[in-house]
């Protein structure tokens, strides 16, 4: 397994991760994706899933998105497993069309990706084949490596694992995330247990909303 990642919940950038905050997520985006060298290895998609609710998992995916972003020719996507589950393979090939023509490195598909111009791909209330059929999430997904570098996919919580467990084996890893002072250990092995499970592999482990009581400008004197 990837070492846990100590990851400070910093606030939300708008456009870029600045270099202060860079190192927090430096060793997991360099063990797992390895930017910069896409042309020498194949596209990832790696599902996250927090441990206890309110753990942050989406806020842990945006971060690394966007520190992927800053790597010059990487293409992102990510993705939202429920929004995942009501599109059709023709409207995500055509969302994922419309994102790689783009000059912007990352990509969103959510449920409030009712913007125009992608041409108002509109969410089903009715689920797609996702649930029952295999193949069908194996298509989604070699749709997404091919359009993309990195796709990272916000399943939120395991306490609700339907989702993950369909897709745990059809990805290349699954990302664990846990609240610091908030996550107990039973309950980081109750969440690796059904990763494996579903035969999925677990990469890592993000401890997010990590308090740091000392500055980070004393750090650098201690």
């Amino acid at each position: 397994m990837f070492i846990a990642a100590l990851v400070k919940m910093l606030p939300a950038p708008k456009t870029e991760v600045t270099e202060t905050e860079n190192g927090h997520y430096d060793q997991l985006v360099h063990g797992i994706f390895q930017p910069g060298h896409s042309k020498t290895k194949n596209n990832t998609v790696i599902a996250f899933t927090s441990i206890s609710a309110g753990a942050g998992t989406s806020f842990v995916v945006r971060e690394i998105g966007l520190e992927l972003m800053r790597y010059e020719g990487e293409k992102v996507a990510i993705i939202d497993a429920h929004r995942l589950q009501t599109i059709s393979i023709k409207d995500l090939e055509k969302w994922a069309k419309l994102c790689a023509a783009t000059e912007s490195g990352l990509s969103w598909l959510n449920n409030e990706i009712e913007a125009s111009d992608l041409g108002k791909i509109k969410s089903r209330k009715k689920a797609t084949l996702w649930q029952s059929d295999v193949t069908f999430r194996q298509d989604c997904l070699h749709l997404l490596r091919k359009h993309f570098n990195h796709v990272l996919i916000d399943c939120h919580s395991v306490n609700s694992p339907a989702t993950l467990t369909v897709m745990a084996k059809l990805v290349d890893g699954v990302v664990l995330v846990a609240s610091a002072g908030q996550t107990r250990r039973d309950e980081i092995c109750r969440a690796e247990r059904v990763v494996e499970m579903a035969q999925g592999k677990i990469l890592g482990l993000v401890l997010n909303k990590r308090k740091y009581p000392v500055p980070d400008w004393l750090y650098g004197r201690i």
